[in-house]
């Protein structure tokens, strides 16, 4: 058997408990290990992304450059 299956777990120690039966019983398996983020980390993380740019000055006029090429746009578009 070739197939690989990626099956999500909690370690314990020397322990994984796998969140589901991936259905190999009785083969000898490779496990690669590779830590996921929580909800709560990955929430963080996007409110540090979207913050970053809050103390740079040239902020507004970016933001307001960028809303004036969208109206640039629509203008082309419309009917």
């Amino acid at each position: 058997m070739t197939e690989t299956k990626t099956v999500r777990g909690i370690v314990e120690g020397k322990t994984i408990h796998l969140l589901r039966d991936p259905g190999l019983d009785g083969y000898r398996v490779e496990v690669e290990i590779r830590p996921i983020a929580s909800r709560e980390e990955r929430i963080e993380a996007l409110k540090r992304i979207a913050g970053s740019m809050a103390d740079d000055p040239e902020f507004d006029a970016i933001m307001e450059e960028i809303q004036k090429d969208r109206k640039r746009g629509w203008e082309r578009t419309e009917p």
